[in-house]
């Protein structure tokens, strides 16, 4: 149609039409019916949220965006319009671009052709979201506050109202939370469009800061607004739960009751971030007004249903008052329980019924009926007060009855009677009564004069038996299964002192309960019949109690009676009995306690004599003092102690103990800062002075007395005499750091103060130190030779010539932090070993200086009685420095300097060097493979043949000690013999050489013949010869292996045969004996005594390979041995020449008359084996051949 021509009137309007669509605040639409096409103004694409020919339109897009609930009557008006040509006005809701829906006011007309047909309609669209939302806030308010007056359920309330704020704001999900005081969170309330799950979540949610919006919200009492779930801090623990249900924004409101307590929150959610519009605000303040409404209401009606169930529990439940409910005409219209307990009716019986014909008597009830008269129409109330009623038996009742006037909702009066029982009251009074008049009786009994005890229990039971209306009382007391009278007040045959076998007795269910027992006939216990009292007496009736003294049970009152009771025991006789036996028990107990109290005054009193004279005559001083200084009490040997006549005299003098007493005037201050810390201090020691001046050491025992206040009043304590062991201890002291021989410091002391040197120069960087370590050279043989006694007074002369030289070197001292430390120190380390610290040295030339002085002081001879000793000391050197750490490094490199020192001759020094550490360990590991030598079986013997000169014949062997290693091979006996005596070990290999060389004797003799005339050679050193068994060891060796003495020439050296001569020359003469020979070995080594030579029974002397080497070209040798083989035929003994290798050394030999000789001229030590064949060889005795005119010897080959 649009497109057909028209006339020009219309195309006017038509003009005017567009002007208007284009000027108009309105969205006006056009549809042309025919070509179903829709035309919109550029107000109605703003209000669609489209920019303008944003869609091209028709009716069914247009319908597209009418929402599904309003679509229905839209299609209904616009059909209506079409066909009737009306015009017609809608509101309905379409939806925006933004996918939200507003409410619209659609006004449309319908233009008809000539033809009345409809061609086209047009209309405006206006936006009335606003007063439509109001239209339905409005509504929804009034339907929140109808179900709130009507008392629906609180969830169905406030699913109302989430459900009406959810229709004003579509793309936003609401949700309330109830607050739990409880447990101080938040519970959930309503929240129909929220996931199930995320409700599940967050109920419980606590209330407080960071808890989200709604626990944070509660918390401040104030609206939290959250843009975004995800970066608020507020939403840290919780926004992984809320993001992953697609919530992004959370706007909390608190729900506060009238009083600004916090009964929940709101909240509005939203699927994107955002903030509230002025609307949304609006609604959320509605909301919680609204909510808190609901809330309180339904708290309230809680609250007033509980309060109606209380009182009414309280009026039908109640046990004790009586409430009935009557008519005008006193007719029953309510009736509780405790009035069916009162009066014995029950609420159906009682209801309907007239009050005269249950429970009133006709004076009650004309009192009654008139008093309700009365305030009914005078309103003057009833008096309340007691009245005389009766119960279901018709008993007369006394109650106390108060009374309530109310009007029903009919206008008619009702009233309520209250009724308390005075029943159990009077008879209470009446029992008080009576109680009251037996406790003044027993009062009277309790405060009487009374000689004894027998006349108070006397009267106790005399007054029993009147109360309890018995015959006979009395009082026993049990002693494990026995129960003995002690008391009786009887007529029967009963007396003080007849005991009874507790279990045969009444008294027996009194002991086994340990309560009251009554009864007023036997027959209520028929098995006490069988007891003695009822076997005996007949007794019917009994009561009794246990009497308890110090909680436990000392006997039991009595009462019997043979007459049966005409009434039982009451509460009150119960009463009374206990009360008796309670005033029994404490007669008793004072009794107890009084003679307690007499026997701890007796026992004080002895006490006191006995703490008296303890004070008096202990061996040890007791005193008490006062904190500022005097003595206020003190005992005799106390004041002994301290040099005074008596105790009195200490006290009077001393006024001021901290400086009178004390040596140092701050100790008595000290002990008092200990004793007030710890309140007892023990063995305190101190100098103090005596009377005379004399200082003594005290041992203190001092504890502090306190008021109530916590302030001293005194000091009390023990003193004890220590002088003599401080004495004690302080030689101890010195002992323990001092060497007893010489009086010099000995090694613990050196070692420590070693170490303090060491650290103090390592602190200070600077400057030099040294240590001197001293063995004496040749000290053992004197000692071992001549004695220990000669042996200590040698070194207590070493020691002070050591002491007086060193004192010459140095006389100064150096400081370490608050110690001084003097420049030198000597110890003796033990045995012959000495030390010495040089310290301060400003150059280390004087530690050498220091030790060729003593090495010279110590050529010098030392002379005992008439001996004179040359000893000579081997010193090794070691200088201090940052690498030593510890006194055993610097000790351990002075001693291996000091070996080294030794092994160079003695009489020197020696500065250590590092390479000395190699040797040392070699040293230290050829010493413990030596020690185990024996046990592997790495030790064996040779022989070397010993010559006749003049025969060429054998004349035997000399026994060699030889050492195969299994590591290292053959080790010279020069390397390991000289070892082996300074551990010691010399001996030991001794005794071994010489058993073996006995077996090796015994198995030539046996294998070749039994009068072998063949001579060994052992050496014998001087710790065997110094042996007191050595006569009665070889004497044993010979006889168990069958061997004359003569087959042995026991071979020792020069020095050995003079210092044995020294000490103890008839063992020589005890060896000869035996059939031994003896040899002087390396004769002209030693330093012999010619003097003494000739007394000494020496068979052989045997001339050392030094002066046969080169003795064919020597002519000062050529004259030393020809002196030593005239002097040895002078002796009588016969010559052996050692070391021959050479021919002419052989003649020259012979020239000069040596008989014997032996080398590698004739032979190299043999093997036992080779020795063995060398012995079995025909001619073995012409093993030498001389040639007549070369003096040639012809040696024997193996």
């Amino acid at each position: 149609m649009m497109g057909e021509m028209k006339p020009i009137h219309t195309k006017i309007k038509e003009a005017q039409f567009r002007f208007l669509m284009e000027t108009t605040t309105d969205g006006v639409w056009i549809w042309e019916v025919e070509a179903d096409q829709v035309v919109w103004n550029e107000k109605m694409y703003t209000l669609i949220g489209l920019p303008p020919q944003g869609i091209e339109a028709n009716l069914e897009r247009v319908q597209s965006l009418i929402h599904p609930e309003d679509l229905k009557k839209y299609q209904e008006m616009i059909d209506a319009a079409l066909e009737t040509g009306n015009s017609y006005e809608l509101e309905f809701r379409i939806r925006r671009s933004d996918g939200q829906y507003i409410w619209v006011l659609d006004r449309a007309t319908v233009l008809k052709d000539n033809d009345n047909r409809p061609y086209r309609m047009m209309g405006t669209i206006a936006d009335i979201s606003d007063r439509k939302y109001n239209e339905l806030w409005l509504n929804g308010q009034k339907q929140i506050l109808e179900a709130i007056a009507k008392n629906a359920p609180l969830q169905e309330t406030l699913s109302l109202l989430i459900n009406t704020l959810e229709s004003q704001a579509p793309e936003l999900f609401g949700s309330i939370l109830l607050r739990d005081p409880q447990n101080n969170c938040l519970r959930l309330g309503v929240a129909p469009q929220l996931d199930p799950n995320y409700n599940q979540a967050v109920d419980g949610v606590a209330i407080g800061e960071g808890s989200g919006s709604c626990g944070t919200a509660a918390y401040r009492k104030e609206p939290v607004i959250v843009e975004n779930i995800a970066t608020d801090p507020l939403w840290k623990n919780y926004k992984d739960l809320a993001l992953s249900y697609g919530l992004q924004a959370a706007w909390s409101v608190p729900v506060l009751s009238l009083q600004d307590q916090v009964l929940g929150t709101f909240c509005f959610y939203a699927q994107f971030p955002s903030l509230p519009k002025e609307k949304h605000h609006k609604r959320m303040e509605s909301a919680t007004r609204l909510a808190a409404i609901a809330i309180e209401r339904c708290q309230s009606e809680a609250a007033l249903r509980e309060n109606e169930q209380r009182f009414r529990c309280l009026f039908e439940e109640v046990p004790l008052i009586s409430v009935q409910g009557y008519d005008r005409d006193l007719n029953i219209f309510f009736w509780n329980k405790a009035s069916e307990n009162l009066y014995g009716y029950s609420p159906q019986e009682a209801i309907g019924k007239n009050l005269e014909e249950l429970i009133l008597t006709p004076e009650t009830a004309d009192y009654l009926r008139q008093g309700y008269h009365n305030w009914i129409t005078q309103g003057i109330p009833i008096a309340p007060g007691e009245l005389i009623v009766k119960n279901h038996n018709q008993e007369a009742i006394r109650i106390f009855s108060s009374y309530v006037l109310l009007y029903n909702a009919q206008g008619q009066p009702e009233l309520y009677c209250v009724d308390l029982d005075l029943t159990e009251r009077y008879q209470q009074a009446e029992k008080l009564s009576e109680l009251s008049t037996r406790l003044k009786y027993l009062h009277r009994l309790s405060t009487g004069n009374y000689q004894d005890f027998e006349e108070l229990f006397a009267a106790y039971l005399q007054a029993g038996c009147q109360l309890f209306r018995l015959t006979t009382g009395f009082i026993a007391n049990l002693n494990q299964e026995i129960i003995c009278l002690e008391f009786v007040q009887s007529d029967l045959p009963l007396k003080p002192g007849m005991c009874f076998n507790v279990s045969d007795t009444y008294c027996s269910e009194v002991v086994d309960h340990q309560d009251t027992i009554s009864f007023g006939n036997i027959e209520d216990y028929p098995k006490l019949k069988e007891y003695f009292p009822y076997k005996t007496f007949k007794l019917e009736s009994y009561l009794g109690t246990p009497i308890i003294v110090e909680d436990k049970i000392y006997g039991v009152l009595s009462f019997l009676s043979p007459e049966v009771r005409d009434q039982p025991f009451t509460e009150a006789d119960r009463e009374m009995i206990e009360l008796m036996a309670k005033d029994i028990s404490r007669f008793i107990t004072d009794h107890h306690q009084e003679l307690k109290r007499q026997e701890a005054e007796l026992a004080l009193r002895e006490s006191e004599l006995k703490y008296r004279s303890i004070f008096e005559n202990i061996s040890q001083g007791i005193f008490q003092s006062t904190p500022d200084g005097n003595y206020l009490s003190a005992n005799r040997f106390l004041a002994h102690l301290y040099g005074y006549d008596s105790p009195e005299s200490l006290i009077e003098c001393l006024t001021d103990i901290d400086r009178q007493l004390y040596v140092d005037p701050t100790r008595r201050q000290q002990l008092k800062d200990l004793t007030k810390k710890q309140g007892i201090v023990y063995d305190f020691e101190s100098e103090v002075y005596r009377r005379d001046g004399e200082i003594i050491w005290i041992s203190e025992t001092q504890r502090a007395v306190f008021d109530e206040e916590g302030h001293i009043i005194y000091y009390e304590g023990t003193v004890e005499d220590i002088s003599a062991r401080r004495q004690a201890e302080e030689q101890l002291h010195y002992d323990a750091y001092h060497d007893k021989l010489t009086g010099l410091k000995n090694r613990t002391w050196f070692i420590d103060h070693l170490g303090q040197t060491i650290h103090a120069y390592q602190l200070q960087e600077t400057g030099l130190y040294a240590i001197l370590f001293i063995d004496l050279d040749r000290f053992k043989i004197i000692n071992d030779s001549l004695g220990h006694l000669v042996g200590d007074d040698l070194l207590k002369q070493v020691a002070q010539r050591l002491q007086t030289s060193l004192s010459g070197i140095h006389g100064e001292s150096f400081c370490h932090l608050d110690r001084e430390i003097p420049k030198d120190t000597l110890a003796r380390f033990g045995g012959d070993e000495f030390a010495v610290l040089l310290t301060s040295l400003s150059d280390p030339q004087e530690a050498i200086a220091a030790a060729e002085r003593l090495v010279s002081l110590m050529r010098t001879p030392f002379r005992m009685g008439d001996y004179e000793f040359s000893l000579g000391a081997s010193i090794g050197i070691t200088l201090g420095h940052q690498d030593y750490h510890s006194p055993e490094e610097l000790l351990r490199d002075a001693d291996l300097a000091m070996y080294q020192a030794k092994g160079q001759g003695g009489g020197q020094f020696v500065c250590f060097e590092t390479v000395m550490h190699p040797r040392a360990l070699a040293r230290l590991q050829l010493e413990h493979d030596l020690t185990r030598a024996l046990e592997l079986e790495e030790l064996s013997l040779c022989y070397q043949p010993v010559v006749c000169l003049r025969t060429g014949g054998l004349k035997g062997f000399e026994v060699l000690l030889r050492w195969k290693h299994s590591k290292k091979g053959w080790i010279s006996p020069g390397e390991f013999i000289p070892v082996a005596e300074e551990i010691g070990l010399i001996s030991t290999l001794g005794w071994w050489v010489l058993e073996q060389s006995c077996r090796q004797l015994q198995q030539w003799r046996a294998e070749i013949s039994q009068g072998l005339e063949i001579v060994l050679n052992v050496n014998l050193s001087l710790l065997q010869l110094k042996q007191t068994n050595l006569v009665e060891q070889i004497e044993k060796l010979l006889r168990s292996h069958h061997i004359p003495g003569d087959c042995l020439n026991l071979e020792v050296t020069e020095t050995s045969f003079l210092e044995t001569s020294q000490f103890d020359a008839s063992i020589l003469h005890e060896l000869k004996a035996l059939g031994l020979q003896l040899s002087i070995d390396d004769f002209g080594t030693g330093y012999s005594s010619l003097s003494r030579l000739h007394q000494l029974p020496i068979d052989m002397i045997k001339i050392d390979r030094e002066f046969v080497d080169g003795i064919e070209t020597d002519i000062s040798k050529e004259a030393i041995a020809q002196t030593i083989i005239t002097l040895a035929h002078n002796l009588g003994a016969q010559l052996v020449c050692e070391g021959i290798e050479t021919p002419p050394q052989c003649c020259k030999l012979q020239e000069l008359g040596c008989e014997y000789a032996q080398g590698y001229l004739f032979s190299r030590p043999l093997i036992p084996l080779s020795a063995t064949q060398l012995l079995k060889h025909p001619h073995f005795q012409q093993a030498i051949n001389w040639s007549s005119c070369g003096c040639s010897v012809a040696s024997y080959s193996t």
